[in-house]
């Protein structure tokens, strides 16, 4: 494998949580000695040269948590969870366990704030954090790269929240944030679904067609109303909504929902509450007031109806993974990929927020 016990990797790190600026510093990986003296990933462990990496939200959310004694801790705060790769080293415990074997394209995602970031030119996934810390699968064959690299953590959010609900045989659902990369995801689960039988999304009327497409039944245009909040309330006049999925966050319909939704129905969040400002969000500011009594509320039952923060765990809905995309029930949806020089840019691109779909970096061409 290599002959050094340190293989260096370079990876962008915030500055200071002051600013959006990175810088790209060095993050040399251990190796382990081999019996035949060259170096390379433990038994547990799975040494994998990463192709491409995504952006979440998350990773700017992370930025006002960065200082001094938080990198000396963590390492320095890196960037992406996402990936795709080919593994290059794997231990004999970890290749049993994981069926994966040098050479294989993979794909997955980190765990959001205990492992480690994605956006560099190599990571060593130790067996010692799986699966907490990390997922990881073979590439859906009919999947590029960069379309790999782009799903692993908001198609796990969306499997997520869909495990929140509780579907009778004839299921309302309103989702909002549709037309976001875990929006799109949640749609498409929801038409696998026979039991989803009224899907309404709210997204924006340029996202209407693509919603509509992935299995969304009606569309409120949230963009061509004064009042989100009465467009919902008209959708209940015969029957109230079983299941609420927020994927982006609406502080109007968080304060309306006992309105909208039928008793000991369930109100699903990945956003916390309130749309966020991506460039002056941060990972507290997130959380309003309202939205943290609601859920306090309803975990001691004084509420009723059922409030769920969804946190995701890597990996979550793996199992299907293969399946759904190589079959076409579920499509990725890439906006732009950024090669890894260009990193500044992509990360500024998606503080702007005007993204539809995931913001991918080349780090290595496929």
């Amino acid at each position: 494998m290599f002959n050094s016990p340190i293989l260096e990797s370079t990876s962008p790190v915030y500055q200071n949580y002051k600013t959006t600026q990175l810088e790209l510093i060095p993050k040399p990986i251990n190796l382990t000695k081999k019996l035949d003296g060259t170096y390379g990933a433990g038994q547990d462990d799975v040494l994998v040269k990463i192709h491409y990496a995504s952006f979440n939200p998350i990773d700017i959310l992370l930025k006002g948590i960065v200082s001094p004694w938080v990198n000396y801790l963590r390492g320095n705060f890196g960037l992406c969870n996402d990936y795709s790769g080919v593994v290059v080293d794997i231990g004999d415990k970890a290749a049993e366990k994981l069926g994966l074997r040098i050479g294989d394209e993979v794909c997955g995602q980190t765990s959001q704030t205990a492992y480690t970031n994605t956006l560099t030119e190599y990571v060593m996934f130790e067996g010692s954090h799986y699966p907490k810390g990390w997922g990881m699968l073979k590439k859906p064959e009919n999947l590029t790269m960069a379309e790999a690299g782009s799903f692993g953590m908001v198609y796990s959010t969306a499997v997520l929240l869909k495990k929140t609900a509780v579907f009778n045989e004839s299921t309302k659902v309103l989702v909002n944030g549709a037309s976001t990369s875990v929006g799109k995801y949640l749609i498409s689960l929801l038409k696998l679904d026979p039991r989803a039988t009224e899907v309404v999304a709210i997204c924006s009327g340029r996202s209407a067609p693509l919603i509509k497409e992935l299995g969304a039944h009606k569309i409120i245009d949230y963009t061509q109303t004064n009042s989100i909040v009465n467009e919902v309330l008209d959708e209940c006049k015969d029957r109230l909504f079983d299941v609420y999925f927020d994927c982006r966050g609406n502080d109007k319909l968080l304060y309306h929902v006992t309105f909208f939704l039928k008793e000991d129905g369930v109100y699903a969040s990945c956003g916390g509450g309130k749309k966020l400002d991506l460039a002056n969000a941060s990972l507290m500011g997130m959380f309003t007031f309202p939205f943290l009594k609601k859920v306090l509320l309803s975990a001691v039952g004084l509420l009723k109806i059922k409030i769920v923060y969804c946190v995701v765990k890597p990996g979550l809905g793996y199992e299907d993974v293969k399946e759904y995309f190589e079959s076409g029930k579920i499509k990725p949806h890439i906006d732009t990929v950024f090669s890894f020089d260009d990193y500044q840019k992509a990360y500024e691109y998606l503080v702007e927020g005007k993204n539809n779909g995931k913001i991918v970096v080349e780090i290595v061409k496929s």
